[in-house]
C-alpha cells in the first residue's frame, strides 16, 4: 500500500487549512473590534479588510521577491488563509499591481466595477430574497 500524499492533495490541504485559519482569524478579529468600538460603523470590516491589504502587501514584497520556490507557503498563507480572512485583500493587491504597471484606467475600471457591482449585488439578491422567502 502506498502511504505517499499526491502533491495535488497538499495542494488542496494547505489552502484548507490556511483558509479555516483565516476564517477564525476574521471571525475573532470581528468580535474584539465589535466589543472595543461603540460606534455603528462595521469597524471589524474595515480592519479585516485593512490588515489583510496590508499583510498581502508585506507578503509579496518581501517574501516573493527573495524566494521563488514558496507554492505551498504561497497557498497556504495567500490563497488560503488571507483568502478565508479576506478577499478584499486580493482585490486591493491587483488593483495595485494594475497601477503599479501603469495601467492606471484599468487600475480604475477595476475600483469602480468591483464596488459598484458588489454593492449592487447585496441589493439584488437582498431583493431576490424578498421575492422568493
Amino acid at each position: 500500500m502506498d502511504t505517499t500524499i499526491d502533491s495535488s492533495v497538499l495542494r488542496y490541504i494547505a489552502v484548507a487549512l490556511g483558509g479555516s485559519l483565516g476564517a477564525l482569524a476574521r471571525y475573532a478579529t470581528v468580535l474584539i473590534a465589535q466589543r472595543l468600538c461603540i460606534n455603528s460603523l462595521p469597524i471589524g470590516t474595515l480592519l479585516v479588510n485593512v490588515s489583510g491589504s496590508f499583510v498581502i502587501g508585506l507578503f509579496f514584497r518581501f517574501l516573493m521577491d527573495r524566494t521563488s520556490n514558496l507554492e505551498y507557503v504561497h497557498l497556504f498563507f495567500v490563497v488560503g488563509f488571507l483568502g478565508g480572512y479576506t478577499t478584499f485583500s486580493s482585490y486591493a493587491w491587483e488593483t495595485f499591481v494594475l497601477y503599479e504597471t501603469q495601467s492606471w484606467l484599468s487600475a480604475l475600471i477595476n475600483i469602480i466595477m468591483n464596488n459598484t457591482l458588489a454593492i449592487a449585488a447585496v441589493a439584488c439578491g437582498m431583493w431576490v430574497a424578498s421575492i422568493v422567502f
